[in-house]
């Protein structure tokens, strides 16, 4: 999904990831670096935007306090049976209510993964009834971004903190080319222009973050690798990846959100976080290829569910999206 895209000019080489470690590194120096790196910050061109979602006012409706055990299976069919219900959508076979027919509609719902996996469990217990509603068909989980960003998170901490080992490296000083230059303020003293300093950023963004290169570097003797080299190369790139999820998620750029997921999911599995890497995994899966075309022209309502679950992550919400054709209401 989302591939790159041909790029003339000195950014020819870089690959998109690359060219966002490399504006990262340019914005870290003009925004934290001495005062006199701040006059380029306005000139600085954000990063190319892969897919975008539109800034639209989202109505929201407030359902009233529930008093339900969202711990259990049962808790959470009660929840979405009584979330409908507040807004006027009950069992068609109850002659009590007028309801809207949903038999041609999805409704899309988040949370964390718990959530998620007691829906996807109570669709199974609930497979052999007799209609879609009670099936619980229509139901659609969206994972939570926020519960992703934690997750990532705390995927650095196994990898970089929690073990002693770890702790034992020392940071790498990167030192400019001019060896009058041992810090950042007597470099700002040479006066460097805004095209120096990206030259400078696009050779970090090569040199210094873990690429195809590392398996080289891993492939040499004991006595020529250096270690402490190889492991700052990964965490730069991991923390380099982090910032690159924020960015995405608060500047509604779903495109590059999908492509640093992807990105984080063999991170996720290596350190023990299976359940996370398995839903994203099977959440993409979804989206670009097992929901029908019908479906998959709402999924700008569904990466927006998505992207709002990033910014309210403790809020239960559901959003009804039609089907389309009664073709792509195929029970699945």
């Amino acid at each position: 999904i989302h591939p790159e895209p041909l790029v003339d000019g000195p950014n020819s080489l870089l690959m998109r990831r690359d060219r966002f470690n490399a504006w990262m590194f340019l914005m870290d120096l003009c925004t934290h670096g001495p005062e006199y790196f701040r006059r380029f910050k306005s000139d600085i061109q954000d990063p190319e935007t892969i897919e975008r979602i539109p800034l639209l006012k989202t109505p929201i409706i407030a359902t009233r306090a529930m008093d339900i055990n969202n711990s259990t299976v049962s808790g959470n069919i009660h929840a979405v049976i009584e979330l409908l219900a507040q807004g006027g959508i009950y069992d068609p076979n109850d002659m009590e209510f007028e309801t809207p027919d949903i038999s041609q509609h999805v409704v899309l719902t988040h949370g964390d993964l718990g959530t998620g996996e007691k829906l996807q469990t109570a669709q199974i217990r609930r497979s052999i009834e007799s209609t879609p509603l009670d099936r619980l068909q229509h139901v659609i989980f969206i994972p939570g971004l926020f519960h992703l960003k934690m997750a990532c998170a705390d995927a650095i901490w196994r990898i970089f903190i929690q073990p002693l080992a770890v702790r034992e490296d020392e940071m790498i000083h990167v030192k400019s080319k001019c060896p009058t230059h041992i810090s950042l303020k007597e470099f700002a003293k040479s006066e460097p222009t805004l095209d120096d300093l990206l030259m400078m950023a696009n050779e970090l963004a090569r040199n210094y973050v873990a690429n195809h290169m590392l398996q080289r570097m891993r492939r040499r003797s004991e006595k020529e690798r250096d270690l402490q080299f190889e492991n700052a190369l990964l965490m730069n790139k991991y923390f380099l990846l982090y910032e690159e999820l924020l960015y995405a998620m608060n500047h509604r750029d779903i495109g590059r959100t999908e492509t640093t997921t992807i990105a984080w999911i063999p991170i996720l599995k290596a350190t023990g976080k299976h359940k996370y890497a398995t839903h994203m995994s099977n959440f993409l899966l979804n989206v670009h290829f097992i929901y029908p075309p019908g479906l998959w022209c709402e999924r700008e309502i569904v990466t927006r569910l998505l992207e709002t679950s990033a910014t309210y992550p403790n809020r239960c919400e559901c959003s009804i999206r039609p089907k389309r054709t009664a073709d792509e209401a195929t029970p699945y």
